[in-house]
């Protein structure tokens, strides 16, 4: 099946417009076209225009801009009008632009991402782990401007502080590392990986745990020596307890998951 034909098998089952690199994670994890390069979503994205550009409304998708498209039968207005037709800039702002649909996709890409699981055990936990790290991100930073807009003292500021920067970190790097994994686990779905390959990667990931571990337990002492030091600056006490709290997550979840990765516990 072509790049083409399965976007748009792809868009008619979601009935909603997608953006290319979507589009191409369903079509592999679903088996419709087969991948060569490192970077398949940049093919679809260039197939895709090439066909709108080059064959007009005889194709059945069309651009909305930022990366989506759309079924043209849907009558989604497509990115560039033509010049006769093009309405006044006063009227456009009234009109539906092709960037809303960016950020009401956002929601969309995020339930999508965290719905996807790997078919490899260990490509699985490692995802099960991203996944707590993300949502733990998002309370963080939830947690951090409620306590923002509750309260002005120095040593809540401190806190809050914390949990922003951490909850922002944690959900940057886990969504990234989420995708990062559904790449690796369908590579290796594809190659057929050996033992031994999967057993390099499981090497890899407890090193990785145990980096994690370290890192967790220096914010912990970090945090205690800066809160108990500090009595006489409140924010430093709260910034603090904010590292202690974020490094006590940090080395629990690392130890549960060097012990879920464990020898003895696959096993058993």
């Amino acid at each position: 099946m072509t790049f083409a034909e399965a976007a748009e098998r792809i868009l008619s089952q979601a009935g909603k417009p997608l953006h290319f690199r979507d589009i191409t994670e369903r079509a592999i994890e679903l088996k419709l076209i087969e991948v060569d390069g490192q970077t398949p979503w940049n093919s679809m994205n260039g197939t895709l225009r090439r066909l709108i550009r080059q064959q007009g409304e005889q194709v059945p998708f069309v651009s909305l801009g930022d990366g989506m498209f759309g079924l043209r039968e849907w009558g989604l207005a497509p990115r560039r009008l033509p010049q006769a037709q093009a309405a006044p800039r006063r009227e456009r702002r009234h009109k539906l632009l092709p960037t809303d649909y960016k950020w009401r996709t956002v929601a969309d890409r995020v339930r999508d991402r965290l719905s996807q699981r790997p078919g490899f055990p260990l490509f699985a936990q490692m995802y099960r782990g991203l996944s707590g790290l993300f949502i733990w991100g998002l309370c963080s930073m939830a947690s951090g401007l409620t306590l923002l807009v509750g309260h002005r003292s120095s040593f809540v500021q401190g806190l809050a502080g914390q949990f922003l920067l951490w909850g922002a970190a944690h959900s940057t790097v886990a969504y990234r590392g989420m995708g990062s994994v559904i790449q690796q686990d369908q590579a290796a779905t594809r190659a057929e990986a050996s033992p031994p390959e999967m057993q390099a990667q499981k090497v890899w990931y407890r090193q990785l745990l145990l980096a994690s571990t370290a890192v967790g337990l220096l914010a912990m002492l970090f945090g205690w020596t800066m809160h108990n030091r500090r009595e006489d600056e409140p924010r430093q006490r709260g910034t603090g307890l904010g590292l202690f709290t974020q490094g006590s997550f940090w080395l629990v979840t690392s130890l549960l998951h060097l012990w879920l990765a464990s020898d003895r516990h696959t096993r058993d």
